[in-house]
């Protein structure tokens, strides 16, 4: 969890490293896995030191996580022990501030319910040289759940506190008007794809299945029982702090996402449950069984639509398919990384669905 000092390379302003630790508070950016990956720190590139000094002035040590210099958004971290300052720093193109400053919006709601996620420094977010934008956050110490019984369970009621919070949101009226416009280009497109040849071809043809299946969630999938909900509880974007207190990260899903809470339980259950390759069939269906008994214990609505977890991962699957359907067409399509992690999930999920279906 911690890297060794002789393990980075020499910091720009200050070379004490010691106790900095690896893990960040937020998910592995550039990974397509679905185990999160701890970030590892390096000194920032020089582009990044440029735009970091900018924002911070000269004063620290700057860090960046390891693979990410070089990409759209970029991942970093400040101390300065002097001052006893620990951030966490994003550095994104000032094209998508707004949306960062949307689901921060969100986060910093919940905040104000009394649940724990990181909330943007005053003074934040700053533009900065090269047209980027940053946002600083308080770095968090904690680890990535591993999907123990115990954990399961406290996230189980951290989850139900969260929906409670989230029902209330003052603007969830905008996240209803965007995920249903969002809704209704997705229906269109997977019409439009349905009766493209292209999909009846080779690995590709059963995503066609999972189209089909998509639009018949989706036509039951009306406004009764939709809230505001977090919709991306992968394992990256949970985290336990040293106290054994649960964190919810990322709220960027959440700026369009008006839908059954039961989603985010049946993401739970897929990304954390059904994914362990450790597990048989009897201790998955007992992991999720506790689970949404502390759930159910604080919040009785996990079956905001008829059949409980099963159409809701046949909702978010056949969605993210849409959302990569370009990448599909493109040649090699199969083995690229993200193709292959949904069409692992979509097998579990036929595998799994009848135990799944009588949670």
């Amino acid at each position: 969890m911690y890297v060794r000092q002789d393990q980075m390379a020499t910091p720009p302003y200050d070379s004490d490293l010691s106790g900095l630790s690896s893990v960040s508070p937020f998910r592995e950016p550039i990974a397509p896995s679905l185990t999160p990956v701890e970030l590892r720190w390096e000194a920032a590139s020089s582009n990044l030191l440029s735009i970091l000094v900018d924002a911070f002035g000269k004063q620290g040590v700057f860090l960046a996580a390891s693979g990410t210099s070089m990409t759209e958004i970029s991942y970093c971290r400040m101390t300065d022990a002097d001052r006893d300052v620990d951030l966490f720093i994003k550095i994104i193109p000032k094209r998508l501030a707004r949306g960062v400053q949307r689901s921060d919006g969100i986060s910093n709601y919940v905040n104000s319910c009394g649940l724990l996620t990181p909330v943007c420094m005053p003074g934040f977010p700053k533009a900065c040289i090269d047209g980027r934008v940053t946002f600083a956050y308080p770095f968090v110490e904690g680890i990535y759940l591993n999907s123990s019984q115990g954990e399961l369970q406290a996230l189980g009621g951290a989850l139900a506190r969260l929906h409670t919070a989230l029902a209330s949101f003052p603007d969830a009226h905008k996240i209803a008007r965007r995920q249903r416009e969002m809704r209704t280009r997705m229906r269109d497109k997977a019409k439009e794809l349905l009766v493209d040849q292209r999909w009846a071809l080779g690995d590709l043809s059963p995503i066609r299945t999972h189209l089909q299946r998509w639009l018949e969630v989706d036509a039951i999938l009306g406004k009764d029982g939709c809230q505001v909900i977090h919709n991306d509880l992968n394992a990256g974007n949970v985290l336990q702090d040293t106290k054994g207190d649960v964190w919810f990260l990322d709220f960027e899903e959440a700026r369009w996402s008006y839908l059954p809470p039961n989603f985010d339980v049946a993401k739970v259950i897929e990304r954390f449950i059904l994914v362990n390759e450790d597990w048989d069939k009897q201790t998955k269906i007992t992991a999720s069984q506790r689970f949404l008994c502390e759930y159910r214990g604080a919040r009785d609505d996990v079956r905001g639509m008829a059949g409980g977890i099963p159409p809701a991962l046949r909702w978010q699957l056949g969605f993210s398919w849409l959302r990569m359907s370009g990448l599909l067409f493109e040649r090699e399509a199969i083995q690229h990384p993200e193709v292959r992690k949904f069409l692992h999930l979509a097998e579990l999920l036929d595998k799994n669905e009848a135990w799944l279906t009588k949670l």
